[in-house]
């Protein structure tokens, strides 16, 4: 993703600063605030492409079973750089806190949620191909990211 210098005056940085939530670059909060970033609406054509189906179908499915726990507020973004992941990230929709988040990429995908001292924890790692190791248990899947989720809302949601 290219990045662009912006000025802005002290008193919209300042503003923009009380709106920030722990570990949310700038980038992040302005695209917060409003309301832009990309927003797939397949992940098979976008985010997930590059998954396998069986993969990508089970990620479709921790998604979904993630946003019944809502409400949040969906942000999707591309981090820069190497390897680089997609990220969807399900926002507190008072506090503007990301809970959770699921990065997928080239390597695999990753489930993560907010700890008690404010970081991103792995709730799950998959690599691919998948012929490396494990077959994902879906259902274990999805108790163990909703304990998490429910978890960070506890501690991070307003």
């Amino acid at each position: 993703m290219d990045k662009k210098t912006a000025k802005l005056s002290s008193v919209t940085h300042e503003y923009v600063r009380n709106q920030q939530a722990p570990n949310e670059t700038i980038d992040e909060t302005l695209q917060r605030l409003l309301g832009i970033g990309s927003n797939p609406d397949d992940l098979t054509q976008t985010v997930a492409a590059y998954l396998s189906d069986e993969t990508r179908a089970d990620i479709e499915e921790v998604i979904n079973h993630i946003e019944e726990l809502g409400p949040f507020k969906k942000q999707y973004t591309s981090e820069s750089g190497p390897g680089g992941d997609d990220v969807i990230r399900f926002m507190d929709p008072s506090s503007g806190i990301a809970l959770g988040q699921v990065k997928m990429g080239e390597n695999g995908y990753t489930i993560e949620y907010r700890n008690a001292d404010g970081d991103m924890d792995a709730v799950d790692n998959g690599v691919v191909p998948e012929s490396l190791g494990k077959k994902t248990d879906i259902e274990e899947l999805k108790e163990t990211t909703t304990e998490a989720i429910e978890s960070a809302r506890r501690r991070w949601g307003k």
